[in-house]
């Protein structure tokens, strides 16, 4: 009898520490509803900009960092402020993309101010949440007409956002695609699963990569074309047309590429009138007719806007090269778009402050 009960009591408490020792979670968030997979779309897909800020002569973000910022600096359509001593203190943190150092994180004194790898991470970090949300779906249920529509639609943004950061990522990483040799140029990785693989991803060619992109820009468009506009800062048919557009005119197919640049401008072809451009409001805002998509940043205008009063302390002005491609008599962009200051030409497109972009 004695032995019995010590059995029992040792089945007892092995059960106890089972239970004691199941697995739980008490920060992890399951997705059970169509409203679920909606905020996570919304928190781990689309990019949070942040904003930037001035500390020390030096250019931080507060919030999320990276998309492709600092290629601006690699092009010639900026000249760094060589007159008023404002461009050196100023330009440490682009130093590395200006100058184009194959280190872009290293300043000129050889300190390091940031990697090249920030776009690769976070994009891929949003790849694998679109990824989750595609491979999820299916498995949620729809309680009513909402949900099922809703289900269509986070589907569709799903699929444009990750094409968006695949087709970001080809270009900023890999090769330009040239017909004749995509096939066997080397791309990026394509990881299109939802769970975490024990393996060395290779990359794809570019060929294999915009095949991608454009598998998943047919499927944002079959669901995003049943499905009204939500708002500016959430991909709907139209963008995901001229996402579309994009893409076909980087392949070089032409024709393909004016078919749908077409059909963004059947659905949304007004502008804002320069005619009659007051000058004292910036041309672009979250409202201006243009604006088709938007996430909500816009960080280049810190770099090369000019602040009443302080045009002299900005790091960059435009270039030479550009302001001279514009047609000085007939071209209204010139004095609107970008003004003149005794040092240089300064950005006014869009103005710096957050509130105006959302």
């Amino acid at each position: 009898m004695k032995n019995i009960c010590i059995i029992a009591l040792l089945f007892f408490s092995l059960s106890s520490c089972s239970s004691f020792l199941e697995e739980y979670s008490q920060d992890l968030s399951r997705v059970e509803t169509v409203s679920d997979l909606d905020e996570l779309l919304l928190g781990g897909v689309y990019h949070n900009s942040g904003y930037i800020y001035i500390a020390n002569f030096m250019y931080h973000t507060e919030g999320s960092e990276g998309l492709n910022l600092f290629i601006n600096f690699m092009s010639d359509e900026l000249q760094q402020n060589t007159e008023t001593g404002y461009g050196d203190l100023y330009s440490e943190s682009v130093f590395g993309y200006y100058t184009w150092q194959r280190d872009v994180g290293i300043t000129l004194q050889g300190n390091s101010v940031g990697t090249e790898d920030t776009d690769w991470n976070l994009m891929y970090q949003y790849i694998n949440a679109a990824n989750m949300i595609i491979y999820e779906l299916p498995e949620v249920e729809a309680t009513n007409e909402d949900d099922a529509a809703d289900k269509i639609r986070i589907e569709g943004e799903a699929h444009f956002l990750r094409a968006l950061y695949y087709f970001t990522l080809v270009n900023l990483y890999a090769e330009p695609y040239a017909p004749s040799t995509a096939a066997t140029t080397p791309g990026i990785p394509l990881k299109n699963t939802s769970y975490i693989e024990d393996k060395e991803y290779t990359r794809n060619t570019v060929a294999e990569v915009y095949k991608q992109i454009l598998s998943d820009l047919d499927r944002a468009e079959e669901c995003l074309s049943q499905t009204e506009r939500k708002s500016l800062y959430r991909a709907d048919i139209t963008a995901t047309y001229l996402l579309k557009s994009r893409v076909y005119l980087y392949m070089q197919d032409w024709e393909n590429a004016r078919t749908y640049a077409q059909n963004v401008l059947d659905r949304n072809s007004s502008l804002t009138n320069l005619n009659s451009f007051n000058g004292e409001d910036n041309v672009f805002t979250s409202s201006s007719p243009e604006a088709i998509f938007s996430m909500g940043g816009h960080f280049l205008s810190y770099y090369i806007y000019g602040y009443d009063d302080y045009e002299d302390e900005t790091p960059f002005f435009i270039s030479n090269d550009l302001v001279e491609a514009f047609d000085e008599e007939n071209d209204l962009r010139k004095g609107i778009y970008i003004t003149e200051t005794p040092y240089g030409w300064l950005y006014k497109k869009i103005y710096w402050a957050k509130e105006h972009y959302g």
